[in-house]
């Protein structure tokens, strides 16, 4: 919409800075007002997706490069998807990493994949930071701990928000191992009277890797914590080849990265690299990261 500009549709007109409020209020508590059947309330979405599809066709040649650049950005980040029946195809589409498909890594991975149930639309309002860490230098072999910290920005439960339910699973390694974890929840404090009761971490493998997953929930203006600890196959990393690490993000999330990873050894060089402050002793260290797309990082 920042190409074609507003679109109105049955009288409402949905814009780039109100397209995802309107229409979730359309289909969601809108149509009861306006008298449309509750299996026709989604029918907007088509209209508006409709006329959007004629707008961006009728758009001048001097304008394809913009639509170009608005798709490929919104394909490399993958909030577009693409999938084929065709294997050619989809390899090809596969070779851009635009199908969404769990990419395959010689080294470190990560990929935090959030499962909401029954929280409505929680997660446009919910902050998430992953804090990524691994002590290289531990006798046993490297050990790396995730912490997910979730933050509920919403203040009150309404008919668009409300406590956040998530059932995460954390993609790493094929092999890793589980060595504690805190955070984990029986249930939501809704159903447990208020307490906090503990819950248990469930260990899996799935498209060649090893996954912790987890339930735990975050009521509105409230702040929590999820944290596994686990032992890393020796295999991600030798002393005489650059350490490596694939972070995948989950379609369509909003989340920011921070790593600590210690080595033992002075880092030479890394890419992306740290900040001036950070650089010159044996650890590797980026904060804040925003993980708009899927990122690789190594380090020397």
């Amino acid at each position: 919409m920042t190409l074609t500009g507003p679109v109105t549709i049955e009288g409402k007109t949905f814009s780039a800075d109100n397209f995802f409020t309107e229409l979730e209020y359309d289909v969601e508590q809108g149509f009861l007002a306006n008298g449309v059947p509750m299996r026709q309330r989604k029918e907007i979405v088509q209209k508006v997706g409709a006329e959007l599809i004629d707008r961006v066709t009728h758009l001048p040649a001097s304008r394809w490069p913009d639509v170009i650049g608005v798709l490929t950005d919104a394909l490399d980040q993958k909030n577009i998807l693409i999938y084929a029946r065709d294997p050619k195809i989809l390899s090809l589409i596969d070779a851009h990493n635009w199908s969404g498909r769990t990419r395959s890594s010689d080294g470190d991975y990560l990929e935090v994949v959030d499962a909401n149930l029954a929280a409505l639309k929680t997660d446009g309002v919910m902050d998430k930071r992953v804090n990524y860490s691994v002590d290289m230098t531990a006798p046993s072999g490297p050990v790396a701990t995730v912490t997910l910290t979730y933050t509920n920005t919403n203040r009150v439960i309404d008919w668009r928000h409300t406590r956040y339910r998530d059932y995460v699973r954390v993609y790493v390694p094929e092999a890793s191992q589980l060595i504690s974890s805190t955070g984990a929840m029986q249930n939501d404090k809704h159903l447990t009277g208020g307490a906090v009761v503990p819950g248990t971490v469930d260990v899996m493998h799935d498209l060649g890797k090893t996954v912790f997953g987890a339930f735990w929930s975050i009521e509105p203006d409230e702040s929590r914590q999820l944290k596994f600890v686990y032992r890393l196959p020796s295999t991600i990393y030798h002393l005489s080849s650059p350490y490596t690490l694939l972070v995948q993000r989950q379609p369509g999330s909003n989340t920011y990265l921070t790593l600590d990873v210690l080595f033992g050894k002075k880092v030479q060089a890394a890419d992306p690299p740290e900040e001036m402050s950070e650089r010159g002793d044996d650890r590797y260290r980026i904060k804040d990261w925003k993980l708009e797309k899927d990122q690789t990082f190594r380090v020397w």
